[in-house]
């Protein structure tokens, strides 16, 4: 559900991002916490993982105000990430079959340090386009607002009625 700042106060609210005021809307979204011990179990199989991954997992509804670039760039940000990754992924393996082919670790290391920075250009990606989290975990989602500071969006306090700074 998303909602215009309402005229009636002003231009309230600011873009968590960058903190512009232009056409500020108020986005909900969801984020998945996984906790970080769960991907050593991939040594017992990718199945038995994902399993526990799925009981342990805690999703998080969180609610931020957004401009309309720092949406916009949000909203792609999967698919930039899918056809990064799907970029590295080619350039790895055409990495390998060139290295073979020539028979040389040089052009190997040259499609590794290619698959590196494709990997290194999705993740600056991702950073500018979300909120950068002071802390995520099962119970906390505290994100550094551009003008505010840091915010707190889930708390264990929020089930009880505190309000959200938003």
């Amino acid at each position: 559900m998303e909602m215009m700042a309402s005229p009636a106060y002003g231009r309230r609210y600011c873009c968590a991002i960058c903190g512009g005021q232009d056409g500020v809307t108020l986005a909900s979204f969801s984020r998945t916490y996984t906790p970080p011990w769960v991907w050593i179990t991939i040594v017992f199989g990718l199945l038995p993982a994902l399993f526990l991954s799925a009981l342990v997992s805690t999703r998080h509804r969180l609610t931020v105000p957004f401009c309309r670039r720092c949406d916009t760039r949000r909203r792609f940000a999967p698919l930039v990430s899918w056809v990064l990754g799907i970029g590295a992924v080619v350039v790895f393996f055409v990495g390998i079959g060139f290295a073979v082919d020539r028979s040389s670790w040089i052009v190997f290391l040259g499609g590794l340090f290619a698959t590196v920075l494709i990997g290194m250009a999705g993740e600056r990606y991702q950073k500018a386009a979300n909120p950068r989290y002071i802390t995520f975990d099962d119970n906390n989602v505290v994100i550094e607002d551009a003008v505010h500071g840091p915010v707190v969006l889930v708390a264990p306090l929020r089930a009880y009625g505190a309000p959200i700074p938003y």
